[in-house]
This record gives structure tokens, C-alpha cells and sequence, in this order.
């Protein structure tokens, strides 16, 4: 992965430690903060190694109708572009109790460049900050009403094709989320 990193669309992804990689083989769920100078907030990632082969893990990925009740999100939706294509706009809500409400829409791209360098090995999907109400639909006008878009948010998935079923996943985010946090 290290002569590909250049080609990676989320440029800002944090260096995750090399023993995580091996902890990762051995079957755990590695996952670190990564502070950066002058920002409150973190950049949040995470290592997984899946006896799943990579398409499959793709494919989940991409799959954002089916994140809301999964995920700590209740609502979860393609607002532009084609689900699971390349070049489209997610909208998503996440209701209490971690934080009040938060609301966001991503950019969703797929790093097809990355693909191509790496010979099918490498996948990257990675999302930019897209938070503006004038993206939203009348329908989400209820859900966000009241409740604190974030100030901005961006990450990545990278699955690496191990070979023989297992697949290589870093996940990172980088998120502000706007408004009050309690202590």
C-alpha cells in the first residue's frame, strides 16, 4: 500500500501504527484517534482483516439504504447520483442520544484511479463534506428543522484485496460535528 498512498483520494487519512496490520491479521478490531494540531477535532480509524472476499465488502459499503438502524444513523439516503455508483450524494441524520440531532451530506466518490495503479488490488471510496440545505429534499425538512448540521465531515474506506477470500479494511473519518457536545 505504501507507493499507492499517493494516489488516494482521502489525502488527509491518518498513518495508522504498522502493528495494527498484524493485530488485524490476528483476528482484532484495531481502531485509534489520531489528533491533529489546532483542530478539537480527531481523526477517528479503524482495521479489519474479513475472510470476506473484497467484492463483498464493496458492496456493503456502498450500500448506504441499509446503514440506518445498523449504524448509529436513522436515516440514510442517496439524494444525487446513483446509489452505489461513483460521483453521487448521501444525505444521512443521526438522532439522540450520543449527541443532539446532527444531519450531513456527503460526496461519495470511487478512486478508480487507485484501482487501476494497483492491478484490482486496492479499492478506495472516499466522501467530502457536501452540507448545504439547498441539497436536501422537501421531505428531510422535518428531520433537519431542528436539529445542528455538522460543520463538516470527510473519510474513507480502503479494502485491499489479500487474496484467498480475506480482505484488508481501513476505515477513517475526520468530522466536526457542529454545535454543543456535552462533557
Amino acid at each position: 500500500l505504501e507507493p499507492m498512498r499517493t494516489k488516494r483520494m482521502a489525502k488527509d487519512a491518518p498513518r495508522i501504527p504498522p502493528g495494527s496490520y498484524a493485530k488485524a491479521e490476528a483476528g482484532e478490531l484495531v481502531s485509534g484517534l489520531e489528533g491533529v494540531d489546532g483542530v478539537s477535532a480527531a481523526k477517528g480509524w479503524g482495521v479489519a482483516v474479513f475472510d470476506i472476499p473484497v467484492e463483498f465488502v464493496w458492496k456493503a459499503v456502498n450500500d448506504e439504504g441499509n446503514f440506518a438502524d445498523r449504524l448509529p444513523v436513522s436515516h440514510s439516503e442517496v439524494i444525487a447520483g446513483r446509489a452505489k455508483r461513483d460521483d453521487r450524494y448521501l444525505f444521512q441524520y443521526m438522532p439522540p442520544p450520543m449527541v443532539d440531532d446532527r444531519w450531513w451530506v456527503t460526496h461519495m466518490r470511487h478512486n478508480g484511479a487507485l484501482y487501476k495503479a494497483s492491478g484490482g488490488k486496492i479499492w478506495e471510496q472516499a466522501w467530502t463534506d457536501a452540507t448545504d440545505t439547498s441539497r436536501l429534499k422537501p421531505q428531510h425538512s422535518a428531520m433537519v428543522e431542528s436539529a445542528q448540521a455538522v460543520d463538516w465531515t470527510h473519510g474513507s474506506w480502503l479494502l485491499i484485496d489479500l487474496g484467498d477470500g480475506k480482505t484488508l479494511v481501513e476505515y477513517y473519518v475526520w468530522s466536526h460535528p457542529g454545535g454543543m457536545l456535552p462533557p
